[in-house]
């Protein structure tokens, strides 16, 4: 009986995949420990983790004051995410400006937001 209400709460669709627990934990842990984050970023990216291990890569460069290689990392993301036609591709290459900027390479950072803008995936 509470099956079918159970399913019906929690459709596959609204359950976040192992991909997404371990990008959440991995972002958590960059917050807290940035150096620690980039040992798991590298070793999860190893066994084939693709664009989400990238991410968490650049977020915990980034909060070690790496803004250069966070951009990398970044780019590599956004490149893999495209490859899969993910919904945050557009997002990633707008970190990966984001990055860029701080890093005070300005070049790479508009060609980054150029491509964050031709996605289309933008809001506001």
């Amino acid at each position: 009986m509470f099956l079918p209400l159970f399913l019906a709460l929690h459709s596959p669709d609204a359950l976040p995949t192992m991909d997404e627990v371990k990008l959440t934990e991995c972002l958590k842990l960059a917050s807290a420990d940035a150096p620690s984050a980039i040992v798991e970023a590298n070793e999860w990216s190893s066994k084939a983790g693709g664009w989400r291990a990238r991410q968490c890569l650049g977020f915990a460069q980034f909060k070690a004051g790496n803004a250069a290689a966070a951009a990398v990392a970044y780019e590599q993301a956004a490149t893999l995410a495209a490859a899969q036609k993910a919904g945050e591709t557009a997002k990633l290459w707008a970190q990966a400006g984001n990055a860029a900027l701080v890093a005070h390479d300005s070049d790479r950072a508009i060609a980054f937001f150029s491509k964050a803008i031709d996605g289309g995936q933008l809001e506001g």
